[in-house]
């Protein structure tokens, strides 16, 4: 059974093909022996105010896993594949443990203006942030990026 798309109406197929795109990279990962999760994204927003970057609400189950990876600090490479299409940015960020050979896929998207707010923070902070979250709690997991343009 296909997801809903949370993406805007206006580009469904992309996401769609966003999706695809997403599970065919974590399955060369699985191909070279990793496990890879790719999240089943429910919302996605750009946050500026205390917290920075882009906000991903995921699934409970597919958190805790997340949370696994994330938290353990053993990320150290990660990377976002993007293509725009009817004023909104679709990303799919990696996020990769390469000792532990574990890779987070997080489908996202925000809006072309978010992304030009975003800009401007990031390249005062130096960086950008992904953070991930469940509806059910306050917790969230985040992921830091040394390269904002990755995003942007």
């Amino acid at each position: 059974m296909p997801r809903e798309s949370p993406a805007p109406a206006a580009v469904a197929d992309e996401w769609a093909e966003l999706l695809a795109d997403a599970e065919a990279m974590a399955g060369r990962y699985r191909e070279e022996g990793w496990t890879a999760v790719v999240a089943t994204t429910r919302d996605a927003a750009a946050v500026d105010d205390e917290l920075f970057g882009l906000d991903v609400l995921v699934p409970e189950e597919e958190y805790e896993r997340i949370e696994e990876i994330v938290e353990t600090g053993a990320v150290d490479r990660t990377h976002a594949f993007r293509t725009d299409a009817a004023g909104v940015r679709l990303l799919v960020v990696v996020a990769e443990a390469t000792a532990a050979e574990e890779a987070v896929f997080l489908p996202a998207y925000l809006s072309l203006e978010d992304v030009e707010t975003l800009r401007e923070r990031a390249d005062t902070e130096g960086a950008m942030y992904t953070h991930v979250r469940t509806l059910a709690t306050d917790t969230r997991v985040t992921v830091q990026h040394e390269d904002p343009e990755l995003f942007l």
